[in-house]
C-alpha cells in the first residue's frame, strides 16, 4: 500500500468516503472527530492512501 505520513485530521480530508467496516469508529470519524479536534478535546490521525484518497 503506498501510503502518505500521518497527519491530523484537517478539514479537505473525506471522511464521508471512510468506511471501516465498524459503524461505532465510521460515525465517531464523520460527525465527531473534526469538532472534537478543534475543541481540543481529542486528536485525530489519518493515513491516506497514494492519491489522497
Amino acid at each position: 500500500m503506498d501510503c502518505r505520513v500521518a497527519s491530523l485530521l484537517a478539514l479537505p480530508d473525506a471522511v464521508e468516503l471512510f468506511d471501516c467496516a465498524q459503524p461505532a469508529l465510521n460515525q465517531f470519524l464523520q460527525r465527531f472527530a473534526l469538532s472534537n479536534q478543534r475543541a481540543e478535546s481529542a486528536q485525530t490521525y489519518v493515513l491516506l492512501r497514494g492519491g489522497g484518497a
